[in-house]
């Protein structure tokens, strides 16, 4: 695992050396958060004759000191060595970018004057010393702490993110091999590990903010600022393009007490432990989002996954007691082709050939997220949707079953885990998102349960179920021909 970081008493050092500047407040160790931003006078914003005025900002740092993409690139424009592995891990994207020159750098941190390969030294290279390295985000946690996610949302969400982690840092170290100094650097000096490329990546997630000029940056001090959803204070950028903090109006702060800024908008519980490594229980939406599982014996599940595209998700919400799901892919899994779904092999324009959805007899390609909508003027509308609705109740029946059962590996057998092989703080956060998830879970079970009944004494579902022999939610047979089709 990353060493912790930094004391923050050689913080102010390197503020001053580069220009940071603070005005009644500084950055202080606060319990049980980590380094916030504090006040050290009475700070406020009251309205005058003409209005809300912020006479000085409350924290501003130099817009140089802020990593972006463009600051990767003029970064590689004076370093050779960094511009040619840019160029060889082909690095696109902000976050790409931002990543690699935050390892690179972290690289760097731990050099000493008398190492071989010294990467060129950046304000980045000392910052990096002070940043939170205890991998408070999910994607960090020991295997024993990801267990305790078993059943949650995040579950399957934590173990994505590790795998395509794992692939990119297979990639770099595939293409860094070929290239004589980052080849001696990272690998034959063992300089880099998987945690941490992990952990650049749990910094960009957690520290990046959107600014108005530069799109996504981290920007050092202001990303030290902690997160609330009634902040007292915002970030923005002046008219040369540094970054300040400015006191909201309306707001005041007593010395001694934190000043908070705004990450982003209401989020939900999962997506503020996967990006932020908190809960924050009194601003979290009541919602979440999990996979649901094909048919095993659907033989158009493969053309279905194919035309659909995205993610087989439902999600839950509920706003002011009352629960709704939304899922259309279940809507598209539940239909066969006794139904009046069909797919066929057609040839385009160009003389290539073509997988096509239709629904009753009606071209529907682009609209398969729509079959909620598509099946409402079927006369089994209802019957297709006590479909989906006992499946989706099962599934959310076996969730719920899941997250209230103690950890078990993939045999089923319980994970015995030591209380001192787990960090509080990660018990903590997985015990209050099982329990806002279970909750949820509950109140989805209760109202499929009910929402099923209705759907079983509507008279249509009663005289389709009094005709059939079989099951109704039985899969209907397909046509050879499709099961011979490759749609992947």
């Amino acid at each position: 695992m990353p060493a912790n970081p930094g004391p923050i008493e050689g913080l102010p050092v390197w503020q001053r050396l580069h220009g940071v500047q603070f005005h009644k407040c500084e950055l202080q160790l606060i319990k049980d958060k980590g380094i916030g931003l504090v006040a050290t006078e009475q700070l406020s914003l009251v309205a005058d004759e003409e209005g809300f005025k912020n006479d000085r900002p409350l924290l501003t740092v130099p817009r140089g000191l802020a990593l972006s993409a463009e600051a990767v690139r003029e970064y590689a424009n004076v370093d050779n060595r960094f511009r040619e592995l840019l160029h060889a891990t082909g690095h696109e994207t902000a976050r790409g970018k931002i990543m690699l020159y935050l390892l690179v750098h972290l690289v760097r941190s731990r050099q000493t004057p008398s190492d071989s390969y010294r990467v060129a030294a950046s304000p980045w290279t000392d910052y990096i010393k002070y940043l939170e390295r205890d991998g408070l985000l999910p994607s960090m946690w020991s295997e024993q702490e990801r267990n305790l996610l078993q059943g949650t949302s995040l579950e399957q969400a934590v173990a994505a993110k590790r795998n395509s982690l794992s692939q990119e840092f297979d990639e770099l170290c595939e293409k860094t091999k070929q290239l004589d100094f980052w080849n001696e650097l990272f690998w034959e000096q063992r300089k880099i590990s998987f945690e941490d490329w992990a952990l650049v990546d749990a910094w960009y997630r957690s520290r990046c903010l959107e600014l108005p000029s530069s799109g996504d940056a981290m920007v050092p001090s202001i990303d030290m600022a902690n997160h609330s959803y009634d902040p007292e204070a915002y970030y923005d950028e002046d008219s040369d393009g540094d970054i300040e903090i400015l006191l909201r109006p309306g707001y005041s702060v007593d010395p001694g007490k934190e000043v908070t800024i705004s990450y982003g908008k209401l989020k939900r519980a999962s997506e503020m432990l996967f990006s932020y490594g908190f809960i924050d229980r009194a601003y979290s939406t009541d919602e979440m989002t999990l996979m649901v599982r094909s048919f095993e014996d659907d033989p158009l599940s493969r053309a279905k996954e194919h035309i659909f595209g995205g993610m087989p998700t439902v999600q839950l919400r509920r706003t002011d007691g009352v629960l709704n799901w939304h899922s259309p892919f279940l809507h598209l899994m539940c239909l066969n082709e006794e139904d009046g779904l069909d797919f066929r092999i057609l040839q385009d324009n160009e003389g290539g050939r073509q997988l096509r959805m239709f629904w009753q007899d009606e071209d529907v390609t682009e609209r398969a997220a729509d079959f909620e909508a598509l099946t409402q003027e079927h006369a089994l509308c209802p019957v297709f949707r006590l479909r989906a609705v006992s499946i989706l109740l099962q599934q959310m029946v076996d969730q719920l079953h899941r997250l209230k059962r103690p950890p078990e590996d993939e045999d089923g057998d319980p994970i015995h885990v030591a209380a001192s092989d787990l960090r509080p703080v990660c018990v903590q956060a997985a015990a209050t998102l099982k329990e806002i998830e279970g909750s949820l879970l509950e109140a989805t079970v209760a109202a499929l349960e009910k929402e099923q009944q209705d759907l079983l004494a509507d008279e249509r579902v009663k005289a389709y179920l009094g005709s059939m022999e079989d099951d109704p939610m039985e899969t209907a047979p397909s046509n050879a021909a499709n099961e011979d089709v490759d749609f992947s």
